[in-house]
């Protein structure tokens, strides 16, 4: 009987044990990856709202209320193009201008109309950012205005094909920019 007993306790506490571990893993599945970061970007997260890295122009110009301004047009670089800004309260667009179209290169919103395709906008905050994101690749302080960039490339310029959150002092997000390739 005495051997019994201690093989049925030493079966029972085998068995809570493997219960235990078993649990953990399987119970909550995703738990081991509840730090991990989300997926890597990809051409889709560069956008805010319906405005796209790279995508004309000219077909977005119109969906803005209030109205863009053109604000500045320079010849920038040594690509021999102009580059030409719009802007209203809410939205700054920058393209270079080409024969055939004007492919949009820097986007900037301060306003939560235009959410990412991760779903954050501005008001939100520096959690809900890195909950999307994950960790940023980099982070910049400039006065009182602290940057999140995630960048694509993982190249040596942080702002090539990248998608930058400016974070006031209280963690919440004023405005989002995007920066593509040919912007710099």
């Amino acid at each position: 009987m005495n051997i019994r007993k201690k093989w049925v306790t030493g079966n029972l506490l085998m068995k809570v044990i493997f219960c235990l571990l078993a649990g953990s893993i399987l119970a909550f599945p995703g738990a081991a990856l509840a730090g991990s970061v989300p997926g890597p970007m990809t051409q889709q997260d560069f956008g805010v709202g319906a405005l796209q890295l790279a995508a004309d122009f000219n077909s977005l110009a119109g969906r803005f209320d209030p109205p863009l301004v053109q604000v500045k047009r320079v010849l920038w670089g040594a690509d021999g193009r102009y580059h030409v800004t719009w802007q209203n309260d809410f939205v700054e667009i920058s393209a270079i201008e080409l024969p055939e179209a004007l492919p949009v290169s820097r986007v900037r919103v301060s306003s939560s109309q235009y959410p990412t395709p991760r779903n954050v906008r501005v008001g939100d905050t520096v959690e809900d950012v890195e909950r999307a994101y994950g960790p940023p690749h980099m982070m910049r302080t400039i006065g009182d205005e602290q940057r999140l960039v995630y960048n694509r490339e993982g190249g040596p310029n942080p702002y090539i094909n990248s998608l930058v959150f400016f974070i006031d002092a209280d963690g919440k997000i004023t405005g989002i920019a995007l920066f593509d390739a040919t912007a710099e």
